[in-house]
Parts: C-alpha cells; sequence; structure tokens
C-alpha cells in the first residue's frame, strides 16, 4: 500500500450508535447507514440520489419522509448521507467502534445497494483489509483526523490511514482474516512532494506547517512528538536563517517575477540605473536544493575557491554597509581598492583608473598558485592578467589567505551564485545525476490567494513528481529573461495551506489542483477538552456551534478550534475576558461575514439572544420592515446565551434517533 493512489479517498464510518451494526457489517461484508424509513436511494421520486449527489435533492426525501425533522436536523442527516454516497469502488475505509478504538479496515468494491430487511439498509459490499478482534486502540498514534467526532461519516486523510495500517502491523493485533497488502515505506512517510493543508479558519494550518517541514528536513513522521513548542520553533528558525526552508505567503499582487526571476531596475554608485535580471524565491530554493544532489560530485578545488570568493564577497559587503573603504596591497605595496563584486571583481589603482578582472581568471591562478613562485609567473605561465596581473596576484594572494583559515569545506556554505553556476553546469551537459540530498521545504501560506497561472507560468508542470530533474520523466525548461535552463529537483517539497472559507477558493487553478495532494484540517473541539469558562464547556459549545454552521451553510465554513485555545490556563477572570473579547471581535464578525446581510440565518446559529431586531424607524416604502445589529454585551445575557446554544443544538451521538 503505497502513498500518492491517485483518486483513491480515505473515510471512517460508524456503524450505528455505538457500533451496533458492526456484526453485520461484518459477516455480510458490507458498510451501511441507516435512515430506514426511506426507499432505495436509487428509485426516489426526486430522482436517483446516487449518480449525482445533490443536497437539495436528499433534503427533499428526508422531509418527505420525517416531516418532523426540523432544519438542523434534516441539514445534519442529508450531510451524512452526501458523504456515504461519495463512497466509491477502491475507496478505503476505517469502521469506528467507540471510546477511539476500530473494528476493522477494508476495501470498498461495489456501488450502493438497497437492502429492505436490514435495519441499516443502505450498503455498499466491502473487502476486508484487516478486522481487529478485540477492537484496536488507536489512541497512541499520532493522527489528524478527529476520530472521536460522533459523526457517521467523515473524509479522513491518506496520511492517518498509512500511520493507521503500519501501527497494526508492528503491534500484530489482528484477525486470521487479514488481506496482505504492501506496507507502506516509513522510511520515506513524506512521499508526496507537493502537498496543500486545507480547512476552514481557525483549525491551525498555518500552525502546523512547522512541524510537517521539521518531519520532513529530520525524516521522522514523529519528529516532533513529545517536543515543546517552543523547541520546535527554534528548530524551525535555525533552519529558516540555514535557507533549508522558506516561508512566503501569496497575494493578488504576487507575480512571475517575484516568484521565478524578473528585471529589477538598480542603481549604481555611479549614479546609473541598470536593468538586470534578478532570481525570485523559487528559483533561488531550487538551485539551492539542486546543489544538494550534486555537491558530492563537485571537485575539491572548485570548492575551495568558492569558500573563500564567497568571505572575499561578504567581507567586501561588511565594508560597504560601513562606508568603509576595501583595501588590498600588490607584492610591491601598491594600494589596490575593491570597488564592487557582481560579475566580475571591478578595481581602483593607484592614479585612479578603473579596471574590471573577471573572476574566471582568479579561479584559475587559485587552483594553479603552486605554479606561481612571482607576480610575472601570473602572465607568463598561466597568461593571467594582461598588464593588470600584479593585481590579480593580489586579489588571489587574499583568497588563498581566507582559504587556509577555512578548517573544513563541507560544512561551508559556498553562497548561492557559486551553487547556482555547478547546477547550470551540469544541466548544460545533460549531465545532472542525482543522489540523495538534504530536503528542503517551501511552505506557501494562502496558496489560493495568488493567480497560480501568473505566478507559476510555464513551470507549473515543472513540479509534478515524475517531472523533476533526476526522475523518470524529467523536465526542464528555458527561462524567458534569464535564457537559463532550470528544472526542479527532487529533494524540495512544497506545502500550502488555503482557508476553505474564503470566496478566492473557487478561483484554485485545476492545474494546481492535479499537482497537489490535499490534506484537510477540520475543527478539533476535543483539543478544548477541560476548559470551562464560567460554566462554559468550549469543546461543547464550538462543536454544537459547527453543527449548526454545516447544516446552515456547509462544513467548509465552521470556526476552528484555535480561537479558543489561548484560554486554556489562563486566571478565571482572565479567561472570562479573553472568551468576551474573542466572541464579540472574532467570532461574530466572521460569522456576519458568512451570513452577510442575512440576520434571519445569522440568528439560527447565535440565538436571537445575541441580536436585536427593531422595527425600521423610517416611513415609506421600504423593503425592509426591520433592522438589525449585535446587542452590546452584557454579562448575565452573554453567559446565558452562550447555554442557549449549547442546550438547544442537537447532539451528534442522537444520530440513531434520526434514523
Amino acid at each position: 500500500m503505497t502513498g500518492g493512489n491517485a483518486g483513491i479517498r480515505y473515510w471512517k464510518i460508524s456503524p450505528g450508535k455505538g457500533a451496533e451494526n458492526w456484526e453485520v457489517c461484518r459477516d455480510n461484508n458490507i458498510i451501511s447507514i441507516g435512515w430506514n424509513e426511506t426507499e432505495d436511494w436509487r428509485k426516489t421520486k426526486f430522482g436517483d440520489l446516487t449518480t449525482n449527489t445533490d443536497n437539495e435533492k436528499i433534503k427533499m426525501v428526508l422531509k418527505n419522509y420525517y416531516p418532523k425533522f426540523n432544519s438542523m436536523e434534516i441539514g445534519q442527516s442529508s450531510a451524512i448521507i452526501r458523504l456515504f454516497l461519495e463512497i466509491k469502488p477502491g475507496d478505503k475505509v476505517v469502521v469506528y467502534d467507540k471510546n477511539y478504538h476500530i473494528n476493522a479496515m477494508c476495501k470498498v468494491i461495489g456501488e450502493y445497494e438497497f437492502e429492505e430487511d436490514y435495519d441499516y439498509p443502505h450498503t455498499k459490499k466491502v473487502e476486508w483489509i484487516k478486522i481487529f478482534s478485540p477492537p484496536f486502540d488507536i489512541r497512541p498514534i499520532k493522527l489528524d483526523t478527529k476520530m472521536g467526532v460522533p459523526k457517521t461519516v467523515i473524509k479522513m486523510t491518506e496520511r492517518d490511514w498509512n500511520a493507521i495500517y503500519n501501527y497494526a502491523i508492528r503491534n500484530g493485533e489482528t484477525e486470521e482474516k487479514e488481506k496482505k497488502e504492501e506496507e507502506v515505506d516509513m522510511d520515506n512517510p513524506h512521499e508526496n512532494l507537493n502537498v496543500i493543508l486545507y480547512g476552514p479558519p481557525g483549525t491551525g494550518k498555518t500552525y502546523e506547517t512547522p512541524n510537517k517541514a521539521l518531519e520532513i528536513i529530520h525524516k521522522d513522521n514523529n519528529y516532533c512528538s513529545g517536543k515543546e513548542r517552543r523547541e520546535l520553533v527554534q528548530e524551525f528558525n535555525k533552519l529558516l536563517e540555514k535557507k533549508q526552508i522558506k516561508f512566503i505567503t501569496f497575494h493578488q499582487s504576487y507575480s512571475y517575477e517575484d516568484f521565478i526571476e524578473g528585471i529589477r531596475p538598480e542603481s549604481k554608485p555611479n549614479g546609473s540605473i541598470e536593468y538586470p535580471v534578478k532570481d525570485g524565491l523559487f528559483k533561488q530554493m531550487c538551485f539551492e536544493a539542486a546543489y544538494e544532489l550534486i555537491k558530492d560530485q563537485i571537485e575539491n578545488k572548485d570548492i575551495s575557491f568558492e569558500l573563500a570568493f564567497k568571505q572575499f564577497t561578504d567581507k567586501f559587503n561588511d565594508q560597504k554597509l560601513n562606508d568603509q573603504k576595501f583595501l588590498l596591497k600588490t607584492k610591491n605595496d601598491k594600494p589596490v581598492e575593491i570597488i564592487s563584486i557582481e560579475d566580475n571583481v571591478r578595481i581602483k589603482i593607484e592614479n585612479g583608473n578603473e579596471y574590471p578582472v573577471s573572476i574566471a581568471p582568479l579561479r584559475e591562478v587559485f587552483q594553479k598558485w603552486d605554479q606561481i613562485e612571482k607576480v610575472d609567473d601570473v602572465w607568463e605561465k598561466l597568461k593571467v592578467g594582461g598588464g593588470v596581473e600584479s593585481y590579480v596576484y593580489a586579489i588571489v594572494a587574499y583568497l588563498k589567505d581566507l582559504s587556509s583559515k577555512i578548517q573544513n569545506n563541507n560544512d561551508s556554505d559556498i553562497g548561492y551564485e557559486a551553487k547556482k553556476a555547478h547546477v547550470l553546469g551540469k544541466l548544460s551537459l545533460d549531465n545532472f545525476r542525482t543522489k540523495s540530498g538534504e530536503p528542503h521545504v517551501l511552505i506557501i501560506d494562502e496558496i489560493n490567494r495568488g493567480n497560480i497561472s501568473k505566478i507559476f507560468g510555464e513551470l507549473i508542470t515543472l513540479v509534478e513528481d515524475d517531472k523533476r530533474l533526476g526522475a523518470e520523466n524529467e523536465l526542464t525548461a528555458t527561462l524567458p529573461y534569464s535564457k537559463e535552463r532550470f528544472g526542479v529537483p527532487s529533494n524540495l517539497y512544497i506545502i500550502g495551506t488555503m482557508n476553505t472559507a474564503d470566496r478566492s477558493i473557487a478561483l484554485l487553478d485545476i492545474a494546481l489542483r492535479r499537482r497537489f495532494t490535499f490534506e484537510e484540517m477540520m475543527p478539533k473541539p476535543e483539543l478544548l477538552d477541560g476548559i470551562s469558562i464560567n460554566g462554559i464547556n468550549l469543546a461543547e459549545l464550538l462543536e454544537n456551534l459547527n453543527n449548526r454552521i454545516t447544516a446552515l451553510i456547509d462544513r467548509d465554513h465552521q470556526i476552528g478550534h484555535s480561537y479558543f485555545l489561548n484560554l486554556k490556563g489562563l486566571e478565571p477572570e482572565d479567561a472570562k475576558n479573553n472568551l468576551v473579547s474573542i466572541w464579540y471581535k472574532k467570532i461574530i464578525p466572521l460569522l456576519q461575514e458568512y451570513f452577510y446581510n442575512d440576520w434571519e440565518r445569522l440568528s439560527l446559529v447565535l440565538n436571537e439572544g445575541f441580536i436585536l431586531k427593531e422595527d425600521n424607524p423610517f416611513q415609506g416604502d421600504y423593503s425592509c420592515s426591520y433592522v438589525y445589529r449585535i446587542k452590546p454585551y452584557d454579562q448575565e445575557e452573554f453567559k446565558h446565551n452562550l447555554e442557549s446554544i449549547m442546550s438547544e443544538a442537537q447532539n451528534d451521538n442522537d444520530e440513531k434517533s434520526m434514523e
């Protein structure tokens, strides 16, 4: 069982309240759900529900058979049925028991069937991969999916499926009915090079990206387990400084020129303006990562020069920042000033004349320094200098002195330009032989807010796993500004985040969708367990609030747990004041955005206790009879109104009563 199975989706299903229907499912090789008063969902008077999971048609069927259901019960039930119908042959399912235990893992092999003799008549045939007897405890496994949430059907991630499967293998807790499948390669837990974390606001997507990046860098899926957040942040920042991780946020003005390369105006010391091609963040990171794959193929003498030249450049830049001249001396004690270091080294000699010295001859003299006994040998033996050999000698002598002080070439950074030159050299010779190299991670926050076609341009194809440098279907491109050859290395991981409540999600480029693996991150009320403020149970409050939002809009607009996490551990009075601030300054404004100008539906979520409804004071022909606004804070009413949200919300554990 390997990662990256295109088209396969992963699910958790509960076989009835308290898993009461599990034995029927096991013995008949099925998964099933209830609502046994309804007919065959392929033959309803509203049409075939299985061919197109139309939520409105499902609601009409439920209203027809369950006229006493309120709108919330209809919404919750239709959401479960829609998810069940979305399960297709080839998908894989975890059958949940209770209390963080599971009964089985299976593969769906059949389409929807209606079995009228069953208490839970709506079924799909499955092939059991593993059956656990007794039920298998999954609490020791670090999972993203909220397995304890009492919903009949939820989606889960491939990563969580693999984690459960492999943990079960290592612990040997399976019945004789186990089906043999290929085990996931846990030496490479992050097989997907391109991943997007998506979910409603406040579910910890951005918070999770450092953890994922550290797991990739350290090649350990459990690297973050047991570590303090402060320790993880310190390690993350260290890798940011090392440029092994980079973090950016896409926005509507972000462009190809920012991300890949573009022409940028640049003023020179003499007052002139030049327009060089500057490399963008993604291009830089690709060359940095690609160098890690080939650095073992580079001769040590090249590394020694580049390390010394980088130190030379750094020292010059430090002097320049402090408005100090960078001076060297020739063999005859004549001063030579370094004016600039770019494509060449520009020098000013004693009489005020300026000359450019190319880097290539400096490299040659450096590498053949053992042949140089006196200044004239630079020209006579190597044919380098042509009138400025004494200055070439002075620069190389300084480089050799720097080189002698570098203890270990492997632990030093030769600089971006030198790395890029080596990679381009390999690409130009079609000689890019890849070896394993240190992973690099690019984190793109709010990836859906950028214009993907505009930012990636023609390079979107190159990020595919099998199009990477050294891969079976390796592709490279010639960049439009620099005309340089370019490819994406196989050790560069891209992690994006995406807010499902953002309207711009609808504009997400389909080309991006096909090239990324998507991992859902939903609210986790269980993280708020034990936090009670002035009698308000935050886990229960969030769960009930999200049930209403799901019923009235959809599950993508729920509210995340992170809005309330900072209340943990506060003194009672501080916690109460902070809860009021969060509710009025974050939660209510977010809900007002969701239900823009629809106060009736907003009142179904918040209850009327938070909303003031008044007669329209204006006379005449106005379209509205009432005006609405949020009620000001009142200490006693605030507590009462929150309690009303909790007490009136339906508990998902009562789903059986709907069925």
